[in-house]
């Protein structure tokens, strides 16, 4: 669905589709997503949405970033100037903070991200 907006802006995009899944939420009601996005918006630098939807410090953001980037833990630590166990223990909370257990869930759930960019 198109939500019309004055000129010289474009209209809203509104999408509303069906959800299910046991992984996320154990409760088996009826749920729906909904997607608003704004044509002429700027995406959020990805570390920008990370802080927003886990709480995560600009320091744990920026690693995860990196990581999803590709980087390994020992070069995205040398990036940030920081010793490999202190990017180790940061990676610890991320996972606390996004429920990832393992850095591929982590790099899985940064990619997916809706709106955000490098």
């Amino acid at each position: 669905m198109l939500i019309s907006r004055r000129p010289p802006k474009r209209p809203l995009q509104l999408v509303v589709t069906p959800f299910r899944s046991s992984e996320i939420l154990l409760d088996e009601r009826p749920a729906a997503l909904i997607f608003l996005s704004d044509p002429d918006g700027r995406p959020s630098p990805r570390s920008a949405v990370l802080r927003e939807l886990y709480g995560l410090t600009r320091t744990e953001s920026r690693l995860a970033d990196l990581l999803a980037q590709g980087y390994e833990l020992a070069s995205a630590a040398d990036q940030l100037s920081m010793a490999f166990e202190t990017a180790r223990s940061h990676l610890k909370v991320i996972f606390s903070k996004t429920g990832a257990s393992r850095q591929t869930d982590l790099v899985r759930l940064i990619l997916g991200l809706p709106g955000s960019r490098l």
